[in-house]
């Protein structure tokens, strides 16, 4: 286990090496605040998603799981790994306070956990099925909604509870959210609306249309500071950036057809994958300088372009691509964003998109088999966690 706080040569207690501070439990005597529950050395939390049986999740590295707790309902929607822009039905971004969205039938739930998955309530039902999530870095704000209900959920308090909070316009709602960490910009990629995607500068109270970009079924993407905001697509339109906060966007120039786009929370390096068969410019750019240049990075030889999964980690500044059931590789980007390391070789095909973290150098990689194994991002070592008797999407966190 971590060390907890430690003292200094004058007999201060060192906050800076506490590993966690629950600041929803202060205590404070002769004007002087001090912590009064302290987490340590969380492990490595996954979530298990699954089409037949209520959520999972192992809170001691995998060596056991139990269900979250969904209320009346029996089965969840798929746990999605972070970072790769589509279907994020499980979100936390401290560890501590995370969010599952379920479905049974058509009502949906919000399940929340408050203290790293141990204990768990249900936050919200809704005769809407929610898809898509967001939420700030220190978890404060949070975002639920769905694609074909024209309507976002919003909460304040860390999931405790949610309260509608308008549209976008249309008949439509939100395809994914990307907020910065402060919680303060929020963008959501949308469907069939050629103006959008929609963003926020307070909050998440208000959305108005962002500058304008053609092309529908966008998805967004923002860096630590959400200044730097992608719309991208995964249909033909390619991707565009903005650089001020969603207030204008530009095409850019290689970026035709199918894409995945993002960027670490520092900027160090700016992405897309160009997952259009056939396509002259098919592979992964980069820019190390914001956006002013790019280099282009092909696909691994004999690799499929159509059927490319692209995730990442922002914290962590790893770029993962897979196949989902059509190989069984998964490569990670290089250290110097020139070229590919095959990461691991599974015993049989890939099953869906990669789980990746923003705490730790591992992913959670689901097989064709329906089992689940923990992967070092650094090493490539592979180690077994769980099996499931139906299609599995693994969150690590």
């Amino acid at each position: 286990m971590a060390e907890v706080g430690s003292w200094n040569n004058v007999g201060y207690l060192n906050l800076a090496s506490f590993d966690y501070i629950d600041q929803s439990k202060i205590a404070s005597i002769d004007g002087v605040t001090f912590p009064y529950s302290v987490v340590a050395d969380i492990s490595t939390i996954y979530v298990i998603g699954t089409t037949t049986t209520k959520p999972r999740i192992s809170t001691n590295y995998g060596a056991s799981f139990a269900d979250i707790s969904t209320g009346t309902l029996a089965t969840s929607r798929s746990a999605t790994g972070h970072q790769n822009g589509t279907y994020q039905y499980t979100i936390t971004t401290d560890r501590k306070n995370i969010i599952v969205n379920g479905y049974s039938g058509t009502t949906s739930h919000v399940s929340r956990s408050h203290d790293g998955g141990s204990t768990w309530d249900v936050s919200m039902y809704s005769s809407v099925i929610f898809d898509f999530q967001g939420m700030s870095r220190d978890a404060s704000y949070a975002y639920v909604g769905e694609w074909t209900y024209p309507t976002y959920l919003r909460s304040t308090n860390r999931g405790y509870s949610f309260t509608s909070s308008g549209g976008f316009g249309g008949s439509l709602g939100p395809l994914n959210f990307a907020v910065s960490n402060d919680g303060r910009y929020v963008y959501t990629g949308t469907p069939n609306i050629s103006s959008a995607p929609y963003s926020s500068s307070d909050y998440g109270v208000t959305f108005a249309a962002a500058g304008t970009t053609t092309g529908q079924h966008k998805l967004v993407s923002c860096d630590g500071s959400g200044q730097y905001v992608w719309a991208w697509y995964t249909g033909t339109h390619g991707a565009w950036l903005s650089t001020n906060y969603g207030v204008s966007f530009s095409r850019i120039s290689n970026a035709s057809g199918a894409c995945y786009a993002g960027m670490f929370n520092d900027m160090s390096l700016l992405f897309y994958g160009q997952v259009t068969s056939g396509d002259a410019s098919a592979g992964l750019w980069v820019s190390t300088n914001q956006g002013g240049s790019w280099t282009r990075i092909t696909w691994p030889s004999g690799w499929a372009a159509a059927t490319t999964n692209v995730s990442w980690s922002a914290e962590k500044k790893r770029v993962f691509i897979s196949q989902s059931t059509a190989n069984k590789s998964v490569y990670k980007l290089n250290d110097t964003y020139s070229g590919w390391d095959l990461l691991t070789t599974m015993d049989v095909n890939v099953y869906g998109v990669p789980g990746t973290s923003e705490y730790r150098d591992e992913i959670a990689v689901a097989d064709a088999s329906y089992n689940v194994y923990n992967v070092n991002a650094s090493t490539g070592a592979r180690t077994f966690i769980y099996s499931h008797g139906a299609p599995v999407i693994p969150s690590i966190f």
